[in-house]
């Protein structure tokens, strides 16, 4: 999904951001545990990529 929101970014001059969103679900019976200290849920994430002044990334805000 980066790739493909970088190659629209880059070739698609009036675009100028892409919004990327990913969940998981996880179902039982699948293990959700992985070892003593790691217990793994239902996640959710998303992404805002901006068109850049210029060249290479810049990272503006992370929330959690």
């Amino acid at each position: 999904a980066l790739r493909l929101a970088t190659a629209l970014l880059q070739e698609e001059p009036g675009l100028q951001r892409a919004l990327i969103v990913a969940s998981e679900k996880w179902i039982h019976p699948f293990v959700r545990s992985f070892g003593q200290a790691a217990v793994f849920e239902d996640g959710a994430a998303a992404v805002l990529i901006e068109r850049a002044g210029g060249q290479g990334w810049q990272l503006g805000e992370i929330h959690h």
